[in-house]
């Protein structure tokens, strides 16, 4: 029973995560409110649910931390992923040609990949707009598996609630509130092991 227990153990560890998960779930969503706070909102649940994994500081300071310093930063590169993900809705909507189609499919890549890895970017390392924007490039393209997994975890979170919907709907309240932060959990050990070389690099 003491083991069940522990601060270590298996079972205080899922709990711990359950826990940040609501936290970081209902933090993401209240300070994405204004919308145009949303990047500044993702890059810091990236920050506290690293920190958190690495048991430095706590949730709620971190977040909030993370949010004000991170603000210019994450408010300009959600800009620019707001105004192109309109463009590519737009394009999929009114260009019907097989020629578009080819265009469409790669540019929605490109803007996937960005999204993906945009937000852990700035939550690891202080650099310019348009430097985090290459950068999350170039790990998508350098880190193809990282980046397939981390989009696969959210692709699985939508599809269990878009599942809820229709044959489980007591399981969306649960989805809803856990869903966007176990998303994060999930993923920081990904994005984690691609950035280790860079982030001991910086850090020496």
């Amino acid at each position: 029973m003491n083991t069940v227990f522990a601060k270590d153990s298996v079972f205080m560890r899922g709990l711990d995560m359950v826990a940040n998960a609501a936290v970081l779930t209902l933090l993401t969503a209240v300070c994405s409110i204004p919308l145009v706070t949303i990047g500044a909102a993702l890059s810091a649940s990236y920050e506290a649910a690293w920190a958190a994994k690495e048991g430095r500081g706590y949730l709620l300071r971190t977040y909030f931390s993370a949010f004000k310093r991170n603000f210019p930063v994450a408010t300009a590169i959600w800009s620019v992923l707001a105004a192109t993900g309109l463009m590519l809705i737009a394009l999929w909507l009114f260009t019907t040609s097989m020629a578009a189609m080819i265009v469409k499919i790669m540019l929605t890549l490109l803007w996937l990949i960005i999204m993906v890895w945009a937000w852990p970017l700035t939550a690891r390392f202080e650099n310019s707009v348009m430097a985090t924007l290459r950068n999350a490039l170039l790990f998508g393209g350098t880190s193809p598996f990282t980046t397939l997994a981390a989009l696969i975890i959210p692709a699985i979170a939508i599809g269990l609630t878009v599942a809820s919907l229709q044959w489980l709907p007591k399981g969306l309240y649960l989805l809803l509130i856990l869903g966007f932060g176990i998303v994060v959990q999930l993923q920081i050990p990904l994005f984690e092991h691609a950035l280790k070389p860079y982030v001991n690099k910086v850090a020496a």
